[in-house]
């Protein structure tokens, strides 16, 4: 417990107070001890004892725990060695909160924009401790920490899981972060705050501000297979992969289909959709067909038709221009065969499916003069059969005029009557 000026260690299980002092601030560290800040004293404490103290040299606000201490001034960060108070680094920048990994090598200052993953270097700074502990430079070591990369989006908070940098941001969306690149978890619905993951249930857990814990299922096999194929190492990859739900394969699938690795996709994939997707993509033609066949889908026959006309497989083209009830595309193939009889058949079948402008385009192509007069009267279209009758068959043209004037002469009366 900390007030403005002082605090209160106390211990659990049996609930009393092991350790009082004066602070405006308090830190834990990685290992069970604690700072303090008091005034501009930093006190450090060891088995609930306070064993050593220092002054930083300079006016600071807040102290961070973890692995190393770590003093915040108004624009910049100072970490020190616990056990030595040795400075490590000075970084220029601004942070709400200091998160480490559990092995020490990686660190995220989050701060109010923007946050800075950081590599720790620990042999290097091993090396520093042992080179420093008897000079009195506090210049710090430059090889300590080096920037990784960085998240533009406002944090709430983070944690992290191995060298997975799992967070939130203010638009309540759980977020990771593997090397630079940024993958979504889920969206939440209210205020959260993260607290923690429990590797043994692969769960995240979160908390509102009422204190109602909430648990997500995020399995972090699933994560390694995605790192494992980021750095291109897919015998690793192969060994993950059966450590994977079966809930996670399709979003396993999306991943290698978003890196462009569609066969690898493809091999894995249980999505008959996602599957014909990529079947057409990798340009499989009869794995297309015959997931088309499953479906019947006249869409994905469609696609299976312009890959057999790509790959020069006409007669798997007519049979999937078919099956799409394509007639358009159809009317374009026999316009280039020159087979008759399928022009017939094609004529027929537009035909009956109202399609008259195929089955016109259809019966023109086969000289069938009358039929096509018939398909133009039948669909009332009297003045484009009067030309039609004008130039192929003009021994049919007064009865066309006839029923043209019909159709005018029935307009009239009706706008009379409207009138």
């Amino acid at each position: 417990m900390i007030s403005d000026k002082d605090f209160v260690i106390s211990t659990s299980g049996v609930y009393r107070s092991n350790c009082v002092g004066n602070c405006s601030d308090l830190a834990w560290m990685d290992s069970g001890d604690f700072i303090t800040k008091d005034g501009g004293l930093v006190r450090l404490y060891k088995n609930m004892t306070e064993y050593k103290s220092f002054k930083p040299g300079f006016a600071f606000e807040s102290l961070f725990g973890g692995p190393f201490m770590a003093i915040k001034t108004s624009d910049a960060i100072f970490i020190y060695d616990f056990e030595t108070t040795i400075l490590l680094r000075k970084i220029d920048v601004n942070p709400i909160s200091v998160v480490w990994n559990e092995n020490k090598k990686c660190l995220a200052l989050i701060c109010e924009d923007v946050t800075y993953i950081l590599n720790s270097n620990i042999s290097k700074i091993n090396q520093y401790i042992d080179e420093m502990e008897n000079n009195e430079d506090d210049s710090g070591c430059e090889e300590a920490f080096e920037p990784c990369f960085e998240i533009n989006e406002r944090i709430i908070n983070g944690i992290f899981v191995d060298d997975v940098f799992i967070y939130l941001n203010n638009k309540n969306k759980i977020n990771y972060a593997i090397e630079d690149r940024i993958f979504s978890i889920t969206t939440l619905n209210s205020n959260y705050s993260l607290q923690g993951y429990l590797p043994s249930s692969n769960k995240i857990f979160l908390m509102d501000k009422a204190f109602n814990l909430i648990a997500y299922t995020f399995p972090m096999s699933f994560v390694k297979y995605q790192m494992a194929i980021l750095k291109k190492d897919f015998e690793l990859a192969e060994k993950i992969f059966p450590t994977i739900p079966l809930e996670y394969i399709e979003k396993v699938t999306n991943f290698l289909e978003k890196f462009e690795l569609y066969e690898l996709s493809y091999v894995l994939c249980q999505n008959p959709n996602q599957k014909f997707s990529l079947a057409i993509k990798l340009k499989k033609l009869k794995d297309a067909r015959l997931l088309a066949l499953d479906h019947n889908s006249s869409e994905k026959w469609k696609l299976v038709a312009d890959l057999a006309l790509e790959q020069g497989e006409f007669k798997h083209a007519e049979e999937a221009m078919v099956a799409a009830r394509d007639y358009q595309g159809l009317l374009l193939y026999y316009s280039i065969i020159q087979d008759r009889e399928k022009f017939y058949l094609l004529a027929e079948n537009a035909e009956s499916q109202g399609l008259l402008n195929i089955s016109f385009a259809c019966y023109f192509q086969l000289n069938e003069v009358e039929k096509c007069l018939e398909i133009l009267t039948k669909s009332q279209r009297y003045s484009e059969a009067a030309l039609f009758c004008r130039t192929y068959c003009p021994c049919k043209l007064p009865g066309v005029l006839d029923l043209w004037n019909n159709e005018i002469n029935l307009e009239d009366t009706n706008n009379r009557i409207s009138i």
